[in-house]
């Protein structure tokens, strides 16, 4: 039975998303089948394979996402075998998914590191069960995460006692077969959809991302490598290392423990108003550097400063770039401005300042004062 309006699926949408993101999975996601787009997501669309030929099979996609009859009647068909049919297409992503997930993740170990071996144990049949596991789950088939570990495990163990070398690939094959016995159908329609909420599905495939993110990061890490002053190759990671204990970068971290503690020294609400003069809202520190006051400057001081540089910039003493002198001109002016009018305001409060100057004379001194200097 197909699905009401609100929950029905798009098929020109789903090709929007196809080809927007088909390398990230985006169309997958739109048809609630999240295992498939994360792992379109972390391998670039199946290896490409997996994109093209979702080109032709997108209609049926958005068909099973909308249960409508005749693809419910095929899957409730194919259910009433006792497990899905095995399909080699899905075993050949199982296996292959699970050794890129595995060479990827072992990458990012330091082979110098004293329990390598031992970590890429351990991260070796993590990865395979994982790529393995998802691989496994897209569509209407599940798999129990368990069969691919004990699978990867028991493959590890009977290579480590052949004296053989673990490979990700047998441990891949091993994890693959091992799933086979637990293959099930399984529903993610509509109901299944609105149960999981689209916050949940973000905050999973968010995690999911920054776990994928950081093991190729950790990867370009191990495996790249910049060149020296005098030429040499140095591995990046040693790179890191040395910059964190570098004088430039210990200098940086002690300047911005200082200032932290400069900033925070007044509590929290002393920190606001510091973080607030750093920020400049007021615009007061521009004008003080563009009228070249320091920040204690009197009302006499401003206004001599002021008068000083109008004067000297007037478009009508500038003939020869009148353009730059007259932006120049509006500068001070607007700088001018600035500072007479928190000066009035601060004075007015009784914060600081001259209480005698008037704000009023200033402004008018400001469109008038030149005329005298001239």
């Amino acid at each position: 039975m197909a699905v009401g309006k609100k929950d029905q699926k798009s098929t020109f949408a789903a090709y929007i998303f196809y080809f927007l993101g088909s390398l990230v999975g985006l169309h997958h996601f739109y048809l609630g089948r999240d295992f498939q787009g994360f792992l379109y997501l972390s391998t670039l669309g199946g290896y490409g394979i997996g994109a093209v030929g979702d080109f032709f099979r997108l209609g049926r996609y958005v068909a099973d996402a909308n249960e409508e009859d005749e693809e419910m009647a095929l899957y409730k068909l194919s259910k009433k075998l006792k497990k899905p049919r095995f399909g080699v297409e899905r075993s050949f992503y199982q296996v292959l998914t699970g050794t890129v997930y595995s060479l990827v993740a072992c990458a990012c170990i330091d082979p110098e590191w004293h329990y390598a071996y031992i970590a890429n144990a351990i991260v070796s049949t993590v990865a395979v069960s994982i790529g393995v596991w998802l691989a496994g789950n897209y569509g209407r088939q599940q798999v129990d995460l368990t069969y691919p570990v004990r699978g990867s495990i028991l493959t590890y163990a009977m290579m480590a006692v052949l004296s053989e070398q673990p490979n990700s690939f047998w441990l891949a094959v091993g994890a693959m077969i091992s799933a086979q016995h637990n293959r099930e159908f399984r529903n993610y329609g509509p109901a299944q959809r609105r149960r999981r909420g689209f916050c949940r599905r973000c905050l999973t495939l968010a995690f999911g991302t920054l776990i994928l993110t950081s093991c190729y990061a950790g990867c370009a890490m191990m495996n790249s490598e910049v060149q020296g002053a005098s030429g040499e190759k140095i591995p990046l990671h040693k790179a890191v290392q040395n910059f964190f204990s570098s004088p430039a970068w210990l200098e940086m971290r002690q300047a911005v423990k200082e200032l932290w503690q400069e900033l925070t020294k007044d509590g929290w609400s002393g920190f606001f108003y510091k973080l607030r003069d750093l920020a400049d809202v007021d615009g007061e520190n521009k004008a003080l550097r563009v009228l070249d006051l320091p920040s204690g400057a009197t009302d006499a001081q401003i206004r001599s400063k002021y008068r000083k540089l109008a004067k000297q910039h007037h478009p009508d003493v500038n003939r020869g770039d009148p353009k730059a002198a007259a932006e120049k001109f509006m500068e001070i002016s607007e700088a001018y401005e600035v500072l007479i009018k928190l000066k009035s305001v601060r004075s007015s409060k009784g914060h600081f300042g001259d209480s005698k100057f008037d704000g009023q004379a200033g402004r008018r001194d400001n469109k008038e004062h030149y005329h005298d200097e001239m």
